[in-house]
């Protein structure tokens, strides 16, 4: 079962529920492209645009449950479509936080599993755990 409670990206606190959090993004209107993508509380975590930067930026965003389930996973494919490298490392990440059972609460702990040698880092920026290691992350780091 996935959860129903997620780190808010902003604040760093637990958002209990997806009907509190929304999926953020910055949409660049120069070439398309999308970045820093985020789960944010709904709305006291959401941030604004400084003036300089509307007429270059957008930042779209939807409830996250329009994200989650079989037709979330879609939508979510189809904003992989529209980012590149370390931008597309981090949805890839935030897709797995959001439909891996357990990855939301494991990924907080990656870093000090790398350092113990309890994992091997990934080489190209993106970690795909097994659920059998998931699962044991969590056992030893709750």
């Amino acid at each position: 079962m996935l959860e129903e409670k997620w780190q808010c990206d902003r604040c760093n606190k637990m958002i209990h529920g997806a009907e509190n959090a929304w999926l953020k993004w910055k949409k660049n209107l120069n070439d398309e492209t999308f970045y820093e993508f985020k789960i944010v509380h709904h709305p006291t975590c959401e941030q604004p645009i400084p003036k300089v930067q509307k007429s270059r930026l957008a930042e779209p965003g939807d409830p996250l449950t329009e994200y989650l389930g079989d037709n979330g996973f879609i939508r979510l494919l189809e904003l992989v479509a529209h980012t590149e490298g370390k931008d597309r490392d981090e949805l890839l990440k935030l897709i797995q936080r959001l439909h891996v059972p357990g990855y939301e609460s494991a990924h907080i702990h990656f870093e000090s599993a790398f350092k113990n040698g309890e994992l091997v880092p990934p080489t190209n920026g993106v970690f795909y755990p097994t659920i059998r290691k998931i699962k044991e992350i969590n056992e030893q780091y709750a």
